[in-house]
């Protein structure tokens, strides 16, 4: 083993010029450092790592308003091949939480702890340091709601007026999101022309906003409107 990784260390020595014995200086490097991390990750020791951890509940049916843990800081005790595999989350299975109506506002400590407790076992959990979590997670609801414009907000001058009709696309939008948040969404959902004394034909894609979602959650099947008015001066 010794003359390979003494041989493999010389061709690396010829390939960037080494200064002498360089190259047998790396090989003891390299043992001395292989024999440390034997040495100790053979002992038992007490670390806090970041642990996986997967809350489960029905997608279709709810939604998160903010964005899920997925980790809690947990403390253990353990030899240090265990412990590196908590770490690097190597075969480390996650803790699985079911959510059920009516979702939790807060996950206590107490109950991270009973679940973390179900799935580590190679190693001693001492404890669970995250004190608790905070959830967010609403009812969803669907709605498709009918797009006008707010003739109010038209302000056109008094010498021109409107030809044919308005044309608006898309007609109706449908709306998904958090049902807390879903009571925003106006119906019918009005645009507004934000320019004064008109006095020629409107082209114009509105984009769609609901100021109250300010962390974008509500799906929208469509990003933005738009709108033809023909204007011409009257006779």
């Amino acid at each position: 083993m010794r003359r390979k990784i003494n041989s493999y260390f010389l061709n690396i020595k010829k390939k960037i010029k080494l200064p002498a014995r360089t190259g047998t200086f790396l090989v003891c490097v390299l043992i001395a450092t292989l024999l440390w991390i034997y040495q100790n990750l053979g002992q038992v020791r007490i670390y806090m790592v970041d642990y996986p951890i997967e809350f489960q509940f029905d997608k279709s049916v709810y939604t998160s308003l903010k964005s899920i843990p997925e980790t809690i800081k947990i403390e253990v005790k353990g030899t240090g091949w265990h412990i590196l595999r908590k770490i690097w989350n190597i075969q480390t299975p996650a803790i699985k939480y079911n959510l059920t109506f009516p979702m939790p506002t807060y996950l206590l400590n107490e109950n991270l702890r009973k679940q973390a407790n179900l799935v580590i076992k190679d190693v001693e959990l001492l404890d669970v340091i995250t004190d608790s979590l905070r959830l967010d997670i609403d009812r969803k609801i669907k709605q498709i709601i009918e797009v006008k414009l707010d003739l109010n907000s038209l302000d056109i001058n008094k010498d021109y007026e409107i030809i044919g009709e308005v044309n608006i696309k898309p007609k109706r939008i449908a709306f998904e999101g958090a049902e807390r948040l879903m009571k925003f969404v106006p119906s019918p959902y009005y645009i507004k022309i934000d320019k004064k004394n008109i006095t020629h034909s409107i082209q114009e894609n509105i984009e769609i906003n609901i100021p109250q979602d300010t962390n974008q959650s509500i799906k929208k099947d469509e990003k933005s409107i738009q709108i033809n008015i023909s204007i011409k001066k009257k006779n």
